[in-house]
């Protein structure tokens, strides 16, 4: 997921992404039936939970596109099946050929089969994300906070 590659390494996935992204097979990937189901995260620049990192800790990250029901599901797995386990579940909108609108409205934790949180948003907390590229099983997108654009983060997943 990145969190143990060098800044050599970064450098160099983040480039490699980036010239893959001008091949991109798919037209339109925002809309296409591609986006829909269970990706895992294999490398992201994004800091915290998102990550997979949760103090010392660094887990898998997948993220559960169901774009039928206008929902998506961000889950953190950390340790064997009975540990930890999170969601972040969000609203999602497709604004058009490249762009959801991802507005997270809820997050739990599990630890052992037991709840440890389960709260609703206060505030409204949207994201864009910007799909570059996309095949059957690869795919790679851009996130940030609505609004500002210059604080990209980049998310790798198949």
């Amino acid at each position: 997921n990145g969190l143990r590659a060098t800044d050599q390494q970064k450098i160099l996935v983040e480039d490699l992404a980036e010239q893959l992204c001008k091949y991109n097979p798919t037209k339109k990937p925002a809309k296409s039936g591609l986006m829909k189901g269970k990706w895992k995260m294999i490398y992201s620049n994004v800091p915290g939970p998102s990550s997979g990192r949760i103090g010392p800790f660094i887990g898998n990250v997948f993220q559960d596109l169901q774009p039928e029901n206008k929902r998506i599901y961000n889950l953190l797995e950390l340790g064997p099946s009975w540990a930890l386990r999170g969601a972040l579940e969000a609203d999602l909108e497709i604004l058009d050929d490249e762009n959801w609108a991802i507005t997270f409205d809820f997050v739990y934790n599990k630890f052992n089969g037991i709840e440890i949180i389960n709260k609703k948003f206060d505030k409204i907390e949207r994201r864009i994300w910007n799909i570059k590229y996309l095949e059957k099983d690869f795919r790679i997108m851009y996130g940030y906070i609505d609004g500002e654009q210059d604080k990209k983060y980049i998310f790798i997943l198949n």
